[in-house]
């Protein structure tokens, strides 16, 4: 997750600022770490000059949903949740892109284990030469043992004929 707060010397806001993010950090129960990026800086990247200041992105997005428009330097005011006006977003609104980003993390960290432990798997059985079988889930209509009788020399050649499955579920088999 990347987290950066985006302002000008002297916008009256920003402390306000850093202070909902160190509250959203605590109440996502993440440590607090962000860049601070001040538009006002020559090698400041073009798409983020027109954001007003104070701005806070998560993984490159504003949390509020706002686009960036022209690059003139400006205060930013935020609508609170019972209609009011402030200098900064809530916390509630940080806090909820926080999460998300931090659950899609956990998403894309899965889903690398798994693809390396299925790989792993893979090289471990091919090394050994112990053929690899796949089978699909849920369960396929047609037995293992019957695909293997009728000449099938992996489960792969039955499953690829089979096109009720959906998921995929990897079965290791062996031929003693």
């Amino acid at each position: 997750m990347k987290v950066a707060l985006l302002y000008f010397k002297g916008c009256p806001n920003i402390s306000m600022a850093r202070k909902n993010l160190n509250e959203a950090f605590a109440k996502a129960d993440i440590p607090a770490q962000w860049d601070e990026i001040d538009l006002n800086e020559p090698n400041t990247p073009k798409e983020l000059k027109g954001y007003g200041s104070p701005t806070i992105l998560v993984d490159g997005k504003d949390v509020t949903g706002t686009v960036p428009r022209g690059e003139s330097l400006s205060c930013r005011t935020y609508y609170t949740a019972n209609g009011g006006i402030t200098g900064a977003p809530d916390v509630e609104i940080i806090v909820k892109a926080i999460l998300e980003s931090a659950k899609k993390g956990l998403k894309t960290q899965e889903g690398k284990t798994i693809f390396s432990i299925i790989i792993a798997l893979f090289l471990v059985f091919a090394t050994a030469s112990i053929p690899l079988a796949a089978i699909y889930y849920p369960a396929p209509s047609f037995e293992l043992k019957e695909a293997v009788e009728n000449g099938a020399n992996t489960s792969l050649d039955a499953v690829l004929k089979d096109k009720d499955t959906k998921g995929v579920m990897l079965y290791f088999m062996t031929t003693w």
